[in-house]
């Protein structure tokens, strides 16, 4: 019987102290290491520079893709660059919205 109470008092207690514990969580800080260099890219990304790339690359890939009848290895390059500016461009998109 007092094994059976000690095994009960050893698996409640430590249970008890983590529930009734107040352990506030990290990420409510705001203090986070990562967190300043993501708003750094987060500003890039929204910037008028990023606008401005997003179109250039969106033309100069687009017209590559439509005018210059690539194959294998440049088709995918230039379809790549086309869908970083896609990217970019709702990037910027969202922000106008948000």
């Amino acid at each position: 019987m007092k094994s059976h109470t000690h095994r009960v008092l050893h698996t409640v207690a430590p249970l008890a102290v983590l529930l009734l514990t107040r352990v506030q969580p990290l990420a409510a800080q705001g203090a986070m290491p990562w967190e300043t260099p993501l708003e750094t890219l987060l500003d890039s990304l929204t910037g008028p520079t990023a606008r401005v790339l997003a179109g250039l690359a969106f033309f100069i890939a687009g017209g590559a893709l439509l005018f210059l009848g690539l194959e294998g290895g440049a088709k995918r390059f230039f379809g790549g660059i086309l869908g970083l500016a896609v990217m970019l461009g709702a990037v910027n998109l969202v922000a106008i919205f948000a």
